[in-house]
């Protein structure tokens, strides 16, 4: 077997077990079980139950295209699980909330000066 098929293997297996057990603490938190904050994928309890399983379904749809489709779905895979936890912490930042809510130092756009070229 050429070493890339096996590459890709393994890659697979790696990739199914993260999916697994991400899912699995997406549906624990629609329980309401409680999720260690030690847990890998403990960034997931900052969103509510509708954005959980919306990111249930991107995830599951995702999975699905990995034997019928020509794009690399492992790829797709690890955007979108990279995408929400980086999400969640955008969220959950304080600087960034403060941030978004500060408007004392707010400074307006102004139209660019065609007789000041940049």
């Amino acid at each position: 077997m050429p070493r890339e098929d096996v590459s890709n293997l393994i890659k697979g297996v790696k990739q199914s077990k993260n999916v697994v057990e991400i899912l699995s603490i997406a549906f624990r938190l629609l329980r309401g079980d409680e999720i260690s904050s030690e847990n890998p994928y403990a960034w997931l309890k900052i969103f509510d139950l509708d954005e959980i399983q919306d990111f249930i379904a991107e995830l599951i749809k995702a999975y699905s295209l990995i034997e019928s489709s020509s794009i690399n779905a492992w790829d797709l895979i690890e955007s979108i699980i990279y995408e929400w936890h980086e999400s969640a912490i955008a969220i959950s930042s304080p600087d960034l909330a403060d941030a978004f809510n500060d408007e004392t130092n707010e400074v307006l756009l102004t139209q660019p000066s065609v007789n000041n070229p940049v």
